[in-house]
């Protein structure tokens, strides 16, 4: 999980992330019972995060590259 918190590249983050699916598919230690869709709005003053390149909710919670150029 740091990992994947640390990496910046999008098709590195995506196999990590791949990674740790399939460790938690092999034990789980919780069994997911739902899912939930998550749409984001963006004013065009906002840079840096691409919403089309999200993956998962390690994408949608990282801020870390987001700047407001106004």
């Amino acid at each position: 999980m740091p990992q994947i918190d640390r990496e910046t590249n999008s098709m590195q983050r995506k196999a990590l992330i791949r990674q740790a699916e399939a460790i938690v598919e092999q034990d789980p230690s919780l069994l997911p019972v739902a899912w939930k869709q998550v749409y984001d709005g963006w004013y065009r003053y906002v840079k840096g995060p691409d919403p089309t390149n999200y993956f998962g909710v390690y994408d949608v919670v990282r801020c870390d590259t987001l700047w407001l150029d106004k």
